[in-house]
Parts: structure tokens; sequence; C-alpha cells
């Protein structure tokens, strides 16, 4: 997807055509490869997403953590107990569920480019369906980090 002088002067970046979504033009992947060197990891601190109060599973994780630690009182020592345990299921929750979405997505855009590489146009309701599922995806990703930016 690139010409010879930008691959010499990005030599370690790759760039690659996605399917086309939204539009009949294909986006292009740019991935520019920076060594550990350069890389400092950032580790937010813990918020409770707002939106996690819309699923069923959330509202048990958080009871069966306060349920776990099993001592008297409200010391200040117990209650972190509780909200660890907490943190850490809901963490492992947002870890298993953001994996399930991104191979969904992942699965979807593959399906939409083999469709508009071998379609004859029979497909035309079915790549509208998948594109509409990529779109809502991202979209709820783009909430998401919406949230996080505040």
């Amino acid at each position: 997807m690139a010409n010879k002088e930008w691959k010499e002067f990005f030599r370690d970046a790759t760039c690659t055509a996605l399917a086309a979504v939204k539009s009949d033009h294909s986006p292009l992947y740019i991935n520019k490869q920076i060594t550990n060197q350069c890389r400092k990891r950032w580790k937010p601190g813990f918020r409770y997403e707002a939106a996690w109060d819309l699923h069923e599973d959330c509202h048990r994780i958080v009871a069966n953590g306060w349920k776990s630690i099993n001592s008297e009182g409200a010391s200040g020592y117990t209650v972190r107990q509780k909200l660890e345990t907490c943190q850490k299921a809901l963490q492992q929750r947002r870890k298993r569920i953001q994996q399930e979405n991104h191979n969904s997505t992942a699965e979807t855009l593959k399906r939409i480019s083999h469709l508009q590489n071998t379609g004859t146009g029979s497909h035309v309701t079915e790549m509208q369906q998948l594109q509409k599922s990529v779109e809502t995806s991202l979209a709820t990703d783009d909430l998401k980090w919406g949230q996080r930016a505040k």
C-alpha cells in the first residue's frame, strides 16, 4: 500500500488496507513500530464505569466481591479488601468482554472484506447488516473512550 520512498523513510512501519465499512473507500491502517525502550507504561487508576450498571452480571460480581471478605465491622482495611476484590473481578470481566468484542469485530470485518472481494452484488443486504454491526461496535467504543476522557 505504500510507495518505495515511504517504506525507506518509515522502515519499521506497515501500511495495510482494511475492509471498507462506511463507504466504498478502504481505510488504511498504519502501524509505526516503537521499540520497548521508548514505551512507558502508564497504569490508570480504577474507576467503576457507569455502563456496568446496565449488566446484571456486574451487580452479581460486586455483591459476591463484597460478601467474599468475612470479617466483623467495617474497618478501613476490610473495606479496602472488599473494594480490591470487586476491582479485580470487574477488571477481569472487562478484559474478557473487550477480547470477545475485538474478536467479533475482527471476524465481521473479515466477512465484509471477503464479500467486497468476491461478492457479485447479491450480498448487499448482508454487507449492510455487517457494516451496521461494526458501526455499532465502534460507536460503543467511542462512548466508552469519551467517558474515560472526562
